[in-house]
């Protein structure tokens, strides 16, 4: 919250904030933010558990009208991987932007 009252800007402040997350010893850095209209996912594994990159996945599936983020595919489908250190940055258009961090 800090850097985005900085910033002004949600995804400058996941950026800054992720910068800072990797300095330190960490596993997996999974997550999903919204702020009641863009959607903010986001999938990284720190360097020491590259052997664990399966464990903390995260997927979304496209459909019609709809976007559907989990850690597993639940079906199927088309299920689409979240790269590490990829943020997805999703609009309420469903318009998807990928962000390397």
């Amino acid at each position: 919250m800090q850097y985005l009252k900085e910033t002004g800007e949600i995804s400058k402040a996941i950026k800054k904030t992720i910068e800072i997350v990797k300095k330190y010893p960490y596993r997996g850095l999974n997550f999903i933010l919204s702020n009641g209209k863009e959607l903010y996912v986001f999938r990284n594994v720190s360097p020491e558990c590259k052997d664990k990159i399966e464990y903390y996945c995260l997927h979304y599936l496209i459909q019609e009208n709809k976007i559907i983020i989990s850690s597993d595919p639940l079906t199927k489908d088309n299920w689409i991987p979240i790269r590490l250190g990829e943020l997805l940055e999703i609009s309420t258009n469903l318009k998807i932007k990928k962000i390397k961090l």
